[in-house]
């Protein structure tokens, strides 16, 4: 059985460059099933646990999102990426004050991952913090090293309010 999920895992598996924010071209749907395999795999991966987080998010299982984010969590309560998702969660939960302390934590681990001061430019827009806001937006454009991470911020503005990105 190992063997069969192995290859199967092989088959299913991009050659994607994984990275915060930005996890694969794949559908979300197949992200999960691709993610449970390596979990399968390897129960204490992490990374994985992250990945699988961040596409449980996108399809709004937030309840699944939050027990692999926790997990992580429990292992290592500064992870960068385990904070920031939690906070995601928090937000898509309409808990936008809970999401910006977590958000705040990650920043204070990677002050310079742009998203995460995306992340806090959309809590704080919720929370009616527009000058906080604006200076957090500001901030994550600063740190936009080129014309694709515009589009990230953009995408990731989109994705977070509920709308389509355009797709320039």
């Amino acid at each position: 059985m190992r063997t069969f999920v192995l290859i199967m895992l092989l088959f299913v598996t991009p050659s994607v460059a994984l990275g915060h924010g930005d996890i694969s071209k794949l559908p979300p749907s197949v992200q999960i099933l691709q993610y449970k395999m390596q979990l399968y795999m390897n129960p204490d991966d992490m990374g994985t646990r992250n990945k699988i987080a961040l596409a449980y998010i996108a399809t709004g299982k937030l309840d699944e999102a939050e027990t692999n984010i926790q997990q992580v969590l429990d292992k290592d309560k500064n992870n960068f990426d385990a904070l920031d998702e939690m906070g995601l969660i928090r937000f898509r939960q309409g808990k936008y004050k809970e999401a910006l302390e977590y958000f705040d934590r990650a920043a204070t681990i990677n002050p310079d991952d742009m998203m995460v001061h995306v992340h806090k430019y959309q809590a704080l827009s919720q929370l009616n913090q527009q000058d906080k806001a604006k200076a957090e937006l500001t901030r994550a454009k600063a740190l936009a090293k080129s014309p694709e991470d515009a589009k990230r911020i953009e995408k990731e503005i989109a994705f977070l309010s509920g709308k389509k990105a355009d797709s320039k």
